[in-house]
């Protein structure tokens, strides 16, 4: 799902620069088996791995046989001279490590995952983006000619898209005898026309309406599977039937949620008077479907009648709603960025919420053009670019006393490191060079990046790639009490333009200022996400808490997001405890409210059935002795009553044994001719 995210984020960002975007999805026919042992051993050999691994591998891809087997009858066994073993583990690793070379062609606009491949490109109209696009598909189809690789032209798909009012969609003339066709709507087809890839609808204006009712539609199959196990009496326990919820309906119903829920509010990217503001991201509708699964499957977990109030029946089965179950998948996916490795794809991308890169450019200008004659200010950038000689990467600083520029310099880095390396060595090979100028007790030195990556490593821990860059610096740093701040790239700072230069190209991922502080610990962040989850889960039930009858309220129930003792009670049991907290049972007060006729309100001993009753009936009162947690007499008040079956209902188990003890749900049962089918679930 990491892939997709990076995706539609670069989506966004191009449609608020009012670009269009051309995306191209490829597959590799018979990936596993098109593998070359020897070209492996060699790109590996390349990527540095060491020589006992690659011994390993050569023998766990030497002597392999295969034999084809039809029932009984066995063929001659063969040698396999390529391919890796299917079924194993190593085999993907070792796939994706043979499609690297393909993937690091360009890998600002190509994800790769397995054997699916996806290249994009971000121009102004969607015809200069099928022009770059059919380039780069030619150049991969050559490349998998010299490589053995065949790519499955029936898997070859093309999306456009764009926030513009048209409906254009330019195809791709790849060769005389391949054409790639975009993905539009077919004649009679009413479902909005989207392309799929790994799992994600993605639609031509990337609302995820289609992927949302695909997903909508596979949950809720599962979830009338749940629903049709079980009823009031008979069926596998709550507790049993909550775990199968939680397995199979929630992940299929909310996946790709990482990608598509950008959360209830966002910040408005609209005119002067609208820029800072909170708006609505519109999603309440998409929720709402989403909800009618959720509460399809929770009906199926808990024993209760169908008119049960669905806020009732999500505490009672410790399960969430969909906002509240988006809103946790948006926690977790924020703290699992904060512990991704620097030069992952989405770490790259980050943005500070809040801050706009010409704002904080502005701040930037201000802070440096303030700074005093004797300041020294290190700008650095690295640079990652390819052309028909292959891939080139470098580095450039620029260094400033005050706001004159005294020193420069620049240079070139091994091609198989990456535009991280480069930065981390720019910085590095500027800060010495900036020690040498003269200075005196009150020179203050500031290292300016525009990386958040490199800045994390800088300041604490530093990465395994260019380990040795990032401890010098640190020693550097920490000896000669030098600053850092983060300098938005590309927004006409002088010192960052110098650098940008040098290196010739310039950091192409968002940034992020981390602010002045050290960044919290990965244990404080688990924290701060646990305490946001939990302000979600309390802030929906204190909204929801009460809509609820006064009823239920009064038992002062919490809400958590956790499977809740009294569902391992059998299903019965667990009825009639579900029935006495919501009042929605077997009641005289109940059958009056929906006009039952024909139902049996009165208890064998006289008095009207309600849920109280169980206390103060004569049935029940016969075996006080016996009680459970039994108070010093029986109870006569109606608090009494409600007291000690809120003891009771605090410890299930305690419940069940007064239920077993009193046998006053044998005597005062339902109608004799059973359960009435529409008030059953």
């Amino acid at each position: 799902m990491d892939l997709v995210s990076a995706f539609v984020h670069d989506v966004e960002c191009a449609f608020a620069r009012k670009r269009e975007v051309t995306l191209v999805t490829m597959d590799v026919q018979g990936a596993f088996d098109a593998l070359l042992p020897r070209r492996l051993l060699k790109r590996m050999q390349d990527q540095g791995w060491p020589v006992p691994l690659l011994k390993m591998i050569r023998s766990f891809l030497q002597e392999r046989k295969v034999m084809v087997r039809l029932e009984d009858a066995y063929t001659d066994e063969s040698r396999v001279q390529c391919g890796t073993p299917q079924g194993s583990p190593l085999s993907p690793v070792l796939y994706m490590l043979y499609l690297a070379e393909l993937l690091n062609q360009d890998q600002a606009l190509r994800f790769g995952y397995a054997d699916d491949i996806a290249l994009y490109r971000i121009g102004n109209t969607l015809e200069e983006n099928v022009t770059a696009i059919t380039q780069d598909v030619r150049r991969i189809e050559a490349w998998g000619l010299a490589n053995k690789f065949a790519f499955a032209p029936e898997k070859l798909e093309m999306m456009h898209f764009t926030r513009r009012r048209h409906a254009h969609a330019p195809e791709a003339v790849i060769s005389p005898t391949l054409t790639i066709q975009p993905t539009t709507s077919a004649p009679g087809d009413t479902k909005q026309p989207a392309l799929r890839w790994l799992g994600v609808w993605l639609d031509r204006k990337l609302t995820f309406k289609r992927h949302i009712a695909e997903r909508v539609e596979k949950a809720r199959k599962v979830a009338l599977h749940i629903k049709h196990l079980a009823n009031t009496v008979h069926g596998p326990p709550a507790a049993s039937l909550r775990k199968a919820t939680i397995t199979c309906v929630m992940p299929s119903l909310l996946y790709g949620a990482e990608a598509w829920y950008p959360g209830q509010t966002r910040l408005s990217t609209g005119g002067d008077h609208l820029r800072g503001t909170m708006v609505s991201t519109r999603m309440g509708s998409r929720i709402a479907k989403a909800d009618k699964v959720i509460n399809l499957a929770t009906k199926g977990v808990l024993p209760v009648w169908r008119t049960t109030p669905i806020v009732a029946n999500l505490r009672d089965a410790g399960l969430p709603p969909c906002e509240v179950a988006l809103e946790h998948i948006r926690i977790n996916m924020a703290l699992r960025l904060r512990r991704l490795d620097v030069r992952h794809p989405l770490t790259m991308r980050l943005t500070a919420p809040g801050h706009h890169k010409e704002m904080a450019a502005a701040s930037f200008n201000d802070w440096w053009n303030a700074l005093p004659p004797n300041t020294v200010t290190i700008f650095s950038d690295g640079s990652e670019s390819y052309d028909d000689a292959g891939k080139h990467v470098g580095y450039g600083y620029a260094i400033y006393q005050g706001q004159a520029l005294v020193a420069t310099g620049k240079g070139a880095i091994n091609t198989l490191s990456h535009v991280f390396d480069a930065e981390a060595i720019g910085a590095l090979k500027g800060l010495p060079k900036a020690l040498t100028l003269p200075s005196n007790a009150d020179t203050q030195r500031w290292l300016c990046i525009d990386s958040t990556s490199v800045i994390w490593c800088k300041r604490a821990n530093a990465s395994d790639t260019s380990q040795w860059a990032f401890l010098e610096s640190h020693r550097l740093i920490d000896r000669h009490a030098v600053n850092i701040r983060w300098s938005p790239g590309h927004q006409g700072i002088t010192g960052n333009e110098a650098a940008d230069s040098l290196a010739d190209a310039g950091a192409k991922s968002d940034i992020v200022d981390p602010g002045p502080t050290a960044q919290p610990t990965i244990s404080g962040i688990g924290s701060i996400a646990r305490s946001l989850a939990h302000n979600v889960t309390s802030r929906w039930w204190r909204k929801n808490e009460p809509t609820l009858s006064g009823g239920y309220r009064k038992w002062q129930l919490d809400y958590a997001l956790k499977e809740p003792m009294e569902l391992k009670l059998s299903r019965p049991t667990l009825h009639r405890l579900l029935a006495l907290r919501s009042r929605h049972g077997d009641f005289e007060a109940y059958h009056k409210r929906f006009k039952h006729e024909d139902a049996e309100t009165h208890c064998p001993c006289g008095k009207a059935k309600t849920p109280e009753h169980l206390v103060f009936c004569e049935i029940s009162v016969r075996r006080f002795h016996s009680w459970p947690l039994k108070p010093v007499r029986p109870p006569t008040t109606a608090r009494e009553g409600h007291d000690y079956i809120q003891r009771l209902l605090a410890l299930p188990q305690e419940f069940e044994r007064f239920v077993t003890t009193t046998r006053y749900f044998t005597f005062c049962n339902r109608e004799p001719n059973g359960i009435p089918k529409q008030r059953s679930t």
